[in-house]
């Protein structure tokens, strides 16, 4: 019976260590540690999970806010940011069909589309709108909110702010050839914001300048414009 006993003591001081519950926690070194379970009563209660719940929405309220701010204090940035890019890549069709006359035997006109708010790159050999038109367009561009074209002002004093009477302009061009441009001009665009940009075309020089601004013809010093027959092109 002792021998019994024993047995029996044995097990009962056992039976509580196999029976406690534990989880296993892998480590990066494959060695596991043993820890002891939640019992039921060290679960917080349901207020404290209602009090982390409300904490955890204001933490993502607050991060909504400041992420909110965040967009739109940078939307001017970011509008800035898009209509310099695409000036510049109008300024580079620009140059592409200055440079490219003065350098060769081509012309090119440019065409800018009020209606398709687009400008296209074309080859031509009259001044023909019609039959430049059908030219095959060697690059496009589009313009956007962020980049809008408004007007020009050409050096011979037309404002297509102010069309002739009974005239239904949409496209306006700009023709370059071997001696420069046809016709001086200042392209007027602006941005999201409606902040006014001049890009000046002179015929006398190469250089396109860029500004900011709306300028006007009595600020660019332009000559008058060539008759025809004086053009080399």
């Amino acid at each position: 019976m002792a021998l019994t006993a024993r047995k029996m003591v044995s097990r009962m001081t056992k039976k509580p260590r196999t029976t406690i519950p534990i989880s296993t926690v892998l480590t990066q070194d494959k060695r596991s540690f043993l820890l002891p379970l939640r019992t039921h009563g060290d679960w917080p209660d349901k207020t404290d999970r209602a009090f982390v719940l409300t904490e955890l929405i204001v933490v993502l309220v607050i991060i909504s806010l400041m992420t909110t701010i965040a967009m739109i204090s940078l939307t001017p940035l970011f509008g800035k940011t898009k209509f310099k890019r695409q000036a510049r890549e109008f300024i580079t069709v620009l140059q592409l069909a200055q440079n490219s006359a003065a350098e060769s035997e081509r012309r090119y006109a440019i065409t800018l589309d009020t209606d398709e708010q687009t400008y296209t790159l074309r080859q031509f050999t009259t001044i023909d709108f019609e039959q430049t038109r059908e030219q095959p367009i060697i690059t496009e561009g589009y313009f956007t909110e962020e980049f809008r074209f408004e007007y020009i002002i050409y050096d011979d004093g037309y404002d297509t702010r102010y069309p002739e009477e009974g005239e239904e302009s949409f496209a306006f061009w700009l023709w370059a050839g071997h001696s420069g441009w046809r016709l001086g001009a200042i392209v007027v665009l602006s941005d999201i914001d409606e902040n006014m940009y001049s890009i000046i075309l002179n015929r006398l020089s190469r250089t396109i300048a860029f500004y900011p601004g709306a300028y006007e013809l009595a600020d660019c010093g332009f000559m008058e414009p060539k008759e025809k027959n004086e053009m080399l092109f």
